[in-house]
């Protein structure tokens, strides 16, 4: 046991996932209750509703980088464009009714990504 305790079927707040990471900072477990903290916590997706983000605590949240990395981050700068009349290249209206399919799609590959990634992990 790693002298953690929680409640079965109780709902976890973000400040009790920082409590534990907190207590295992620089103990020999770290990495691996870290581990275990991730993969508890629900696979984010990505959608046009912004319900916040969990870990962060915040109601209201965005994420996105370089918009030559991945089409999500393109999706959300195309998207700022448009929301705040940048200029052209930003989504469409037809595009803009795609967001619920588009999101579905994006957040599966990135789940295929994340699986093959910890399997080769895990293989290793």
């Amino acid at each position: 046991t790693l002298g953690l305790s929680l409640a079965r079927g109780a709902q976890m707040r973000p400040n009790q996932f920082n409590g534990i990471l907190e207590r295992v900072r620089g103990a020999d477990n770290e990495a691996l209750v870290n581990e275990v903290v991730l993969r508890s916590q629900s696979q984010a997706e990505y959608s046009p509703k912004n319900i916040g983000h969990f870990g962060l605590n915040l109601k209201r949240y965005a994420h996105f980088t370089s918009p030559i990395r991945r089409y999500a981050d393109l999706i959300v700068h195309r998207g700022l464009i448009a929301a705040l009349n940048l200029g052209p290249g930003g989504l469409t209206q037809q595009e803009a009714e795609r967001l619920e399919e588009v999101s579905a799609l994006i957040s599966a590959t990135e789940r295929r990504a994340m699986a093959a990634e910890r399997d080769t992990v895990d293989r290793l």
